[in-house]
């Protein structure tokens, strides 16, 4: 998973261990017995996650991101995307000859609103580079999938339903498509979902 805006691009480094959602837990919401299908909805499973964190602006299950960013106003910090963050592994500066410098702990906090803020005494030791000149490497999520908020994982359930139910484009009636994501799925994941 990855996002380019005009000023921020962030990538996904590594994938999740385990999916919120278990292959026996959705086929209880599916009301499947048999195993014939069992690939498909699993496929639906990492699907309508990748979906809903997109949608939410989070990331569920534990995982290591990439942020990288043109500039980077000292004094307000940068907000991270993919909240919640759990702890930051480094943040680097890129010289206009690609080299990277680390800058040491010491020198920023992550704030309770997931911003990488600096002490009021710290100054970028060169020039950055135009193009994403500044990278923060951190963990994102909840933790396990037992640490994920019930309403993603219904969220997630809900897609996999509309998914499964679903095969092709959904015509609602003459003329109308269904949107996106369902309704439900929608109120689900805008509960919190804040932004960049």
């Amino acid at each position: 998973m990855s996002s380019l805006t005009t000023d921020f691009t962030y990538k996904q480094l590594t994938e999740p261990v385990e999916e919120p959602v278990t292959l026996a837990e959705a086929k209880a919401h599916l009301r499947v017995d048999l195993d014939e299908e069992n690939g498909l909805i699993s496929s639906f499973i990492v699907v309508a996650r990748e979906q809903c964190e997109l949608e939410a602006r989070r990331s569920f299950v534990k995982r290591s991101m990439r942020y990288m960013c043109h500039s980077w106003p000292t004094d307000l910090g940068k907000t991270l995307p993919q909240r919640p963050v759990v702890s930051i592994t480094h943040v680097k500066v890129y010289d206009w000859e690609d080299a990277a410098t680390a800058i040491a702990s010491s020198n920023y906090r992550l704030t309770d609103d997931d911003r990488v803020r600096f002490t009021s005494d710290f100054s970028w030791p060169v020039r950055a580079r135009l193009a994403d000149g500044y990278e923060v490497e951190y963990i994102a999520g909840y933790g396990d999938a037992s640490a994920v908020p019930q309403r993603y994982k219904q969220a997630i359930l809900l897609l996999v339903g509309h998914f499964y139910e679903n095969r092709e484009a959904v015509t609602l009636a003459q003329g109308m498509t269904a949107t996106v994501l369902p309704l439900a799925v929608q109120s689900l994941l805008m509960t919190d979902r804040g932004s960049w």
